[in-house]
């Protein structure tokens, strides 16, 4: 069920497992701000160092506090343009 549903998402093979699937789930607990006795508890696990991984690899919402604190975030470039193109184009 995960290959068939995945595929017609357009999700890679590589990525169509049900491991796969608790990963991007706990990645996004984590990106959302849901404190981690919270994800503990949705995740069924029994201590808190096991739900700590998802923290780490809940690196967009770092990404995006890091753009937000770019001094040239102002700036214009030629690439500038281009950049803002392809991320109005990001689902």
């Amino acid at each position: 069920m995960i290959k068939k549903r995945g595929r017609h998402a357009g999700i890679p093979d590589g990525q169509l497992h049900a491991h796969a699937m608790r990963h991007l789930y706990g990645t996004q607990l984590a990106e959302y701000g849901i404190d981690i006795l919270t994800r503990q508890a949705l995740m069924g696990h029994e201590k808190p160092e096991n739900t700590e991984i998802y923290t780490k690899l809940a690196t967009r919402q770092l990404t995006r506090a890091v753009a937000k604190a770019n001094p040239f975030q102002d700036i214009e470039t030629p690439i500038t343009q281009l950049v803002k193109k392809l991320e109005r184009k990001k689902p």
